[in-house]
């Protein structure tokens, strides 16, 4: 009963397929059948390759103790106090800036409900802000800034 699909399972793998690519092209024989994400990234152990991110940020909350040594922890780079909350400037690493900022704000939120989070996320020549979890719009990365 299942000698047909046996036959045609075995065809398709002995088959080469038009997406194949030759050993001179210099890329994967199976780069082309891999599952790519929403932003053409080639999923590896069902994730993107992480990007580095700079993060310029500023953090309000009503109870200021309570996320300060969280946001060192999180952050790689400086925390200093303002007299809202807390001025970010440094490192995370991630798939993309919508997931890290969510990851971010989250954990602060466990920490103190009532945490707000003004954010900038740059990499690759592009800047992404936030407020809280909304996106408020992406520009071109300036040239002068680190992260560009």
């Amino acid at each position: 009963m299942f000698a047909h699909y046996d036959s045609e399972i075995r065809e398709q793998l002995t088959t080469p397929s038009t997406a194949t690519r030759t050993a001179d092209s210099g890329e994967d024989q199976c780069s082309s059948l891999r599952p790519r994400d929403a932003h053409g990234c080639e999923l590896t152990r069902w994730h993107c390759a992480d990007t580095a991110f700079h993060l310029v940020a500023d953090v309000s909350s009503d109870n200021l103790s309570a996320i300060g040594s969280l946001l060192e922890q999180l952050v790689e780079g400086s925390v200093t106090v303002t007299p809202d909350g807390f001025h970010v400037d440094g490192w995370m690493s991630g798939s993309d800036a919508r997931e890290l900022n969510r990851f971010l704000l989250s954990a602060l939120r466990r920490a103190e409900r009532r945490t707000r989070l003004r954010a900038e996320w740059t990499a690759n020549g592009e800047t992404l802000r936030f407020f809280d979890y909304v996106p408020k719009g992406s520009r071109p990365a300036s040239d002068a800034g680190p992260g560009a």
